[in-house]
């Protein structure tokens, strides 16, 4: 059962109107997954990629799981659970197929006010994963609380759809003249600025074709017709 870190007792659930969403840097942080099977070697996949120093903890693995071990991608303790293994870890996954493992080891990383997720038993944990679309500086996470994974994935093909590749250089873009918005008097004028720009024809097509430099130039003509 999760940890109330404020109150220092247990829940029998987890409270998904209390949860608070949270981007987090995971850069060279030590992550424990227990489990490496399918499911787990999916989570490695995405830890890896965002830069985590991932362990793995299981007596078999994956063709995928052991062939990143062997390139050093990730580090695999070919063993049993053991509550030392959650050692200095700061983000924990429980993803074995046995159930008392993954409460064992859900209940010993709240105990030690490390975050877990468990993923047969959402409640048994303290986070939960989103999915997500990631557009260059964009990132746009999702869950449906756990009521359903295959509503999450209807969502997220939405919002790719929604969102197409080029919104990388519609990020790309925004963070160069950020300055330029930034600099106007107030912040209505700051949104104006933000939906002119969305919305003018000329810049629409260069951003598509990524001729960024002339996107730009109009870009800064919207912001000075609003700053004049």
């Amino acid at each position: 059962m999760p940890f109330d870190f404020a109150l220092g007792t247990r829940h029998n659930e987890l409270n998904i109107a209390m949860l608070y969403p949270l981007f987090v840097d995971i850069q060279d942080k030590r992550c424990v997954i227990v489990g490496a099977g399918a499911v787990a070697e999916r989570r490695v996949k995405s830890l890896v990629s965002h830069g985590a120093v991932v362990v793995v903890i299981g007596p078999s693995a994956t063709p995928n799981l052991s062939a990143m071990a062997e390139a050093k991608r990730i580090s695999w303790k070919q063993a049993d659970y053991e509550p030392s293994q959650l050692n200095d870890a700061f983000l924990v996954i429980a993803a074995t197929d046995n159930a008392a493992v993954n409460a064992a080891v859900s209940e010993e990383a709240n105990r030690r006010n490390q975050l877990v997720c468990c993923v047969d038993d959402p409640s048994a944990g303290n986070y939960l994963t989103a999915a997500s679309v990631e557009r260059g500086g964009i990132i746009i996470a999702l869950t449906t609380s756990g009521a359903s994974p295959t509503l999450t994935s209807i969502i997220k093909t939405r919002l790719e759809n929604q969102f197409g590749p080029e919104w990388e250089h519609w990020a790309a873009l925004f963070s160069t003249i950020r300055t330029s918005i930034q600099s106007l008097p107030t912040e209505h004028a700051r949104r104006e600025a933000v939906e002119q720009i969305l919305n003018d024809n000329f810049i629409i097509e260069q951003v598509a074709f990524g001729e960024l430099d002339r996107a730009e130039e109009a870009a800064k003509q919207c912001i000075s017709s609003l700053s004049a």
